[in-house]
């Protein structure tokens, strides 16, 4: 039987996960990276191939494709995910991870007995001290001076592939921008303890990271770099930073993936500011909530 069927399994948490199963024999799942799904053509080609000889499970990870998502994410869940499908496939499979799925099919088999052999491809380890080491205040200082993106950011297991996989408009959550505020004092305080606030934001950062909220963070270049283009008169007028009328600078911001402004809120009491300093809690409008033609008069 080599033709592909359609199903899903009910993990423990009660999410739905969807896989496509074909061919016949030896049970075989395939467990995806962190940014693919089941129709990706590298494991679809490879479940085709494994078709002749084994029956193959090629399924979507948890908030990827057309499987559900449950908050709060843990590797855990996945590994309930991944012994489900084992369970349906007739209690005992071999499994072939690739990138963070190798990472997760890694810990799967430490504690599952049920996974008969293990081929894994990149997982994202090194074995040996070859490979350059980040500094302890990378991440604070590419939100300081960068940016953070989740996708990159999040942890090797796949976490970060829920922020890049797109989601149903059910199970979809709001966005908050925590939007940070300050002064030519307040700036002038921050770089003045540099390091300190480097290793603040960066334990910050993990902490969003762990709660698995964090979608984006932008921090912005020094304000007497930048430009105003004032639109008071008729035509545009530039004028180079800084701008001695400017009370307060736009610093940067995180974007959150969180359920309620409260929730936003309570992270924005934890960010890492000095004294005078501001954060503006502000919800991302869906696309579906900008007026749009004559429905709009004209207002945003």
């Amino acid at each position: 039987m080599n033709e592909m069927m359609t199903g899903r399994v009910t993990s423990a948490d009660g999410t739905s996960i969807a896989y496509d199963r074909s061919g016949s024999g030896p049970a075989v799942v395939l467990v995806h990276g962190a940014f693919t799904d089941k129709t990706h053509p590298t494991l679809h080609g490879v479940a085709t191939a494994l078709a002749p000889w084994f029956t193959v499970f090629n399924y979507d990870r948890r908030g990827r494709g057309e499987s559900g998502d449950t908050r709060p994410y843990a590797v855990e869940r996945e590994i309930e995910d991944l012994s489900a499908l084992i369970e349906a496939a007739g209690g005992s499979a071999m499994v072939f991870g690739g990138s963070s799925g190798a990472a997760l099919a890694l810990e799967a088999t430490a504690r599952n007995p049920a996974i008969s052999r293990l081929a894994v491809w990149e997982p994202p380890y090194h074995v040996d001290h070859s490979a350059p080491t980040l500094s302890y205040d990378f991440a604070g200082e590419r939100i300081l001076r960068g940016r953070v993106d989740q996708r990159a950011a999040r942890s090797t297991y796949g976490g970060e592939g829920r922020g890049a996989a797109p989601q149903d408009k059910e199970n979809a959550m709001p966005k908050y921008l925590l939007i940070m505020r300050g002064t030519d004092e307040t700036n002038a305080a921050m770089m003045a303890d540099l390091d300190e606030m480097m290793a603040t934001t960066h334990r910050f950062i993990e902490d969003l990271m762990k709660a698995e909220v964090l979608v984006a963070a932008e921090g912005l270049d020094d304000p007497g770099q930048g430009v105003v283009v004032d639109f008071s008169g008729e035509a545009p007028v530039v004028t180079d930073g800084p701008y001695g009328e400017t009370r307060e600078l736009f610093g940067g911001y995180f974007m959150l993936d969180v359920a309620t402004k409260q929730e936003a809120v309570e992270w924005a009491k934890r960010v890492p500011a000095v004294r005078g300093s501001k954060i503006e809690v502000r919800r991302v409008a869906e696309a579906d909530e900008v007026p749009q033609g004559s429905e709009s008069n004209g207002q945003i």
